[in-house]
């Protein structure tokens, strides 16, 4: 089966700047997020990339999606190489981070949708089937025209999830999607994304609790201190 994602010696260092006495000089600690990690992720597969907070896994999803530059290692996502965010590559990943927003906080969430649907160049009839479609998975038909800003948490993460998903993306890379949310949005959303699997898509889902994913992904990739672990019999090893 066709490899959509191919990661292979995967290094990535960021400087630490301790601050101490006016008198002193800074202090400059190097910390290694990621060292050497080594994966792969077929087409049409549900994949959990778990580890604990500070395992390196969001510094991996901002690579994945091109927002940062590895140090080392080869990473190549559907053909290319996300760093150079060629227009081609960009039309085909959705991404969503949990601690961030792409919804535009004082207009309606339909608004956004339209700024995205210019920015995609989707057609009316499709973005209109979309939207209908996606509003109606994600039960956000009563959110469309409320500003971001008068939603609750599990609200905003729901309209998020149908943002990423509007332009009908090949690759979905979900960075600790489920941060913050209530029982019955984690409910929605991973029954969601079961359906999102048996389409066909291809995802990549990280989290720090098993518990998020286990019901959706088909295998797990741990992560810890920035070095990767395949789990391919995970779910045998969870019944023990």
């Amino acid at each position: 089966m066709e490899e959509v994602i191919r990661v292979e010696g995967l290094r990535k260092q960021y400087k630490k700047v301790k601050r101490r006495l006016l008198i002193l000089p800074k202090e400059v600690k190097v910390v290694e997020a990621l060292k050497g990690v080594s994966f792969s992720v077929r087409r049409g597969e549900v994949v959990g990339y778990l580890g604990p907070n500070g395992s390196g896994k969001s510094t991996t999803i901002k690579i994945l999606a091109g927002v940062l530059y590895p140090d080392e290692g080869n990473v190549e996502v559907l053909g290319f190489e996300p760093w150079k965010r060629k227009k081609e590559f960009l039309q085909r990943i959705g991404v969503m981070f949990g601690h961030r927003t792409f919804l535009f906080w004082e207009i309606p969430i339909i608004d956004t949708f339209l700024f995205y649907k210019e920015a995609y160049g989707i057609e009316k009839e499709v973005f209109e089937e979309r939207v209908e479609k996606l509003a109606e998975l994600l039960g956000i038909e009563e959110l469309l025209d409320k500003p971001a800003r008068e939603l609750s948490l599990g609200e905003r993460v729901r309209c998020e999830l149908a943002l990423t998903l509007l332009h009908d993306p090949e690759l979905v890379l979900l960075d600790e999607s489920f941060l913050g949310m209530d029982i019955w949005t984690r409910e929605k959303i991973r029954g969601f994304l079961k359906e999102l699997g048996k389409e066909g898509k291809t995802i990549l889902l990280s989290s720090h609790q098993l518990e998020d994913v286990e019901e959706i992904v088909e295998r797990v990739i741990l992560l810890h201190k920035g070095r990767s672990y395949l789990m391919e019999n995970w779910r045998s090893l969870r019944r023990r």
